[in-house]
Order: C-alpha cells, then sequence, then structure tokens
C-alpha cells in the first residue's frame, strides 16, 4: 500500500512519504528490540523461579530459614581449623548452605549478564 502511495505521490510528497516510512521502521524496529529484552528478562526468571519451587529446593530453603530465624548457629558448620573433621549432620546442614549459595550467586550472576548485555545493546 505504501508502494502503492509512493508510486502514484506527486514528487514533491516522495520526500515526505520516505520520511514518515522511516518513522515507522525505526519505532518498529525499536519495539522488536526492547521486546527481545523483555523476552531474556522473562525466560531468565522463569528458569529461576523453576528452580526455586522445585520441591528438592525446601530442604534447602528450611535451612536458611532456620539460621535467618536464629534456630540454627552458623558457628556449628564452620571448620575449627585446617583438615578439622565435622560431624555427619553439621555436614549435611553445611552442604544445603552452599547450595543454597549457589543458588544466590546464580540469581546474581544472571542479573549482572543480563545488565551487561542490555548496555551493550
Amino acid at each position: 500500500m505504501l508502494l502503492y502511495e509512493f508510486h502514484n505521490a506527486h514528487a514533491k510528497w516522495k520526500q515526505t512519504i520516505v520520511f514518515g516510512a522511516s518513522i515507522v521502521a525505526g519505532a518498529f524496529a525499536l519495539f522488536s528490540y526492547l521486546r527481545g529484552i523483555e523476552q531474556g528478562r522473562r525466560h531468565t526468571a522463569e528458569r529461576l523461579i523453576d528452580r526455586w519451587t522445585d520441591p528438592a529446593m525446601s530442604r534447602l530453603r528450611d535451612i536458611v530459614r532456620d539460621i535467618t530465624e536464629g534456630h540454627l548457629n552458623t558457628e556449628q558448620l564452620m571448620r575449627t581449623g585446617k583438615g578439622a573433621k565435622l560431624n555427619q549432620s553439621a555436614l549435611a546442614s553445611r552442604s544445603k548452605v552452599v547450595g543454597m549459595l549457589n543458588v544466590y550467586e546464580e540469581v546474581a550472576i544472571a542479573v549482572r549478564i543480563k545488565s551487561k548485555i542490555e548496555r551493550l545493546r
């Protein structure tokens, strides 16, 4: 339709039609670009939410809840010296804390990478 109008337009209007078409094309390109950013964010968020709500994560969330509510003293999970051995219960709790810290690290990395990619675009 636009090509038909351009072809049949008077010479003095052709530059105006080209300018208008350029504005429409630029707006569409900007819309597509922003939509791509939003889809990338949504995909990353969905992946992290799926991981967070996975039933296997409840063990990790429970240990962090125990720590934040003061039911578990983190000093019990620390090694006292190089080569020191922890009892089985403390070792299991320590593994859960490390697992949760890994999840937090993944979230932080996802935010940082997305921010860098968005700044580069």
